[in-house]
């Protein structure tokens, strides 16, 4: 297809923080660049499923506060992550819901409203046949310290166009049933989150693991994509709280000479030099993702092979999700 063919979504109001995000950068991390992606990749791959996309299909990660978009061809769109309200597609006369987690159809030109946030934080707007701005080292996910990836590394903007790849013609789409919904709200309203050894875990006195533990903290206001602080209990570190510098992953928790826990997030730095306490285990990164500012946390220590359990147990549901069908065309049906 060239560039005149294809499909666009206008940004007419892109809201807080609004970017596009994949499943992130992997392998980079030894030339200083993180992973990004979708802080909420559940979610993200959801969307991603409910259209028949790829799952590392770009789409928009809306942080807070909706926006309003426009595709400039009838086009298939699915909104997942937290709940918002009062999202709709069209104008006026023609303007109808848009619920979570239901692939709808979009017509040409029809405003697609996304409304704020009401549980949670991140929302994301995924689009038959994916967004498909340049990749930037296998990845188009925006990584705004560095600015690469996405439209143009940076924010999106009023009046930015995004390419939308080809969908797929005329499939019958379908939403996944209540149960598994319910399921996925779930794992989002989760405020224990299980975590297992870090680094540095057993250099901690035995008395501050268990405070650590026994502690409820809640996410500060200055917690962002880069790192989420909590304000509670201050735990000692080992020595001086200063460790060499180690490669960093998505989820360690930090324990700085403050004693107040610092989680790296969806664009961590890749080195960092404070030790580590614990790390958040993979299946409750989306619960993570859809904490606010203000909610109470508090963390529960499992091992290792229970966390491997329970991202397997959460990867059944992409096997519930129902597929889209192609329509049979009319020569196949009158056999």
């Amino acid at each position: 297809t060239t560039e005149d063919d294809m499909t666009h979504l206008r940004i007419v109001e892109p809201g807080l923080l609004t970017t596009v995000q994949d499943l992130g950068r992997i392998g980079h991390s030894a030339i200083g660049v993180t992973t990004a992606g979708a802080a909420d990749p559940l979610s993200l791959r959801i969307g991603n499923r409910l259209l028949g996309n790829d799952d590392h299909d770009a789409a928009l990660e809306i942080t807070l506060i909706g926006g309003r978009f426009t595709p400039d061809s009838d086009t298939i769109i699915c909104l997942t992550g937290s709940d918002t309200t009062g999202s709709s597609i069209g104008d006026g006369e023609t303007r109808r819901d848009l619920p979570a987690w239901t692939p709808m159809p979009v017509r040409a030109g029809e405003s697609i409203r996304i409304g704020h946030c009401a549980t949670g934080t991140r929302a994301y707007l995924s689009i038959a046949g994916g967004i498909r701005t340049p990749p930037a080292l296998g990845s188009r996910s925006t990584h705004i310290p560095s600015g690469i990836g996405g439209h143009e590394g940076r924010v999106l903007n009023p009046g930015d166009v995004l390419p939308i790849g080809e969908q797929a013609s005329h499939h019958i789409y379908s939403k996944p049933a209540q149960a598994t919904i319910e399921r996925i709200r779930a794992i989002h309203a989760r405020r224990t989150l299980r975590i297992t050894h870090g680094a540095h875990t057993l250099r901690f006195a035995r008395d501050q693991l268990d405070r650590f533990e026994q502690s409820v903290y809640t996410i500060a206001d200055q917690s962002d994509r880069m790192g989420i602080r909590f304000r509670g209990t201050a735990i000692t570190p080992p020595g001086d709280g200063h460790l060499r510098s180690e490669a960093t992953t998505i989820g360690a928790i930090q324990i700085p000479p403050s004693g107040e826990p610092i989680i790296l997030f969806a664009d961590p730095p890749t080195t960092g030099g404070y030790p580590i306490i614990a790390c958040i285990i993979a299946a409750d990164l989306p619960a993570l993702a859809q904490c606010r500012p203000q909610d109470e946390l508090r963390f529960q220590f499992i091992t290792r092979h229970h966390a491997v359990a329970l991202l397997k147990e959460q990867e059944q549901i992409f096997n519930d999700l129902p597929r889209p069908t192609p329509i049979p065309s009319a020569s196949e049906t009158s056999r």
